[in-house]
């Protein structure tokens, strides 16, 4: 069974952590609930605003399960498009990066 590079990166990280009596997974979800804490007040903050602004960036202000669906949509989007123009060595396929629309 071949399984996806995700998938046996995932298996690799996980495991415990000893000194704090938590899993690795419950260690994970806590850093990401402070870390989307703060990023919501930070999109709220005129200066930081600006500073993306200056920067380039687009502060779209989602986080979870909204963030991750539009990331995943858009490394489908950008991963099959380099490869279909032959820039990349691998196929997203190898990489468990199923092609937009499947």
């Amino acid at each position: 069974m071949n399984q996806s590079f995700r998938a046996r990166h995932s298996q690799k990280r996980a495991g415990l952590c000893p000194a704090a009596g938590l899993t690795i997974n419950q260690n994970a979800v806590r850093i990401a609930a402070k870390l989307g804490d703060a990023y919501a007040q930070a999109v709220q903050n005129a200066e930081f605003l600006e500073l993306m602004d200056n920067r380039g960036f687009t502060v779209m202000g989602i986080s979870g399960d909204e963030a991750q669906s539009f990331l995943s949509k858009w490394q489908q989007g950008t991963a099959w498009l380099l490869h279909d123009a032959g820039l990349t060595k691998a196929s997203p396929e190898e990489f468990g990066i199923a092609r937009p629309g499947e």
